[in-house]
């Protein structure tokens, strides 16, 4: 009995995860292009942003990851529709992000 209640919360868990958007391998950012300057030569730029790894978390891929989720949110709060990496080291990212008409 203890099995099935484990499986009915680990399932109902993962269920709420997914349901809120906090699936951290999911794709949010679909809209948004990664893209070299040379191909958004006749766009907008609309912004250049940067982020860092948040200091309360490990040096993980995992962290890693939600700080590069946050400058590709960032840019689609812009209305941004391509980004171009400055740069991105494991504690720090930059970018530029455009809008482009197409």
């Amino acid at each position: 009995m203890r099995r099935l209640g484990w499986a009915l919360l680990t399932t109902g868990l993962l269920t709420s995860l997914m349901a809120c958007g906090l699936w951290p391998f999911g794709k949010s950012q679909a809209d948004l292009i990664e893209a070299e300057l040379q191909q958004v030569a006749a766009c907008e730029q609309v912004g250049a942003l940067s982020e860092t790894l948040d200091t309360g978390n490990i040096v993980t891929p995992l962290a890693r990851r939600k700080m590069i989720g946050r400058i590709k949110t960032r840019a689609q709060v812009l209305g941004a529709t391509h980004l171009v990496w400055v740069y991105r080291t494991e504690q720090t990212a930059a970018a530029r992000v455009y809008r482009c008409a197409e």
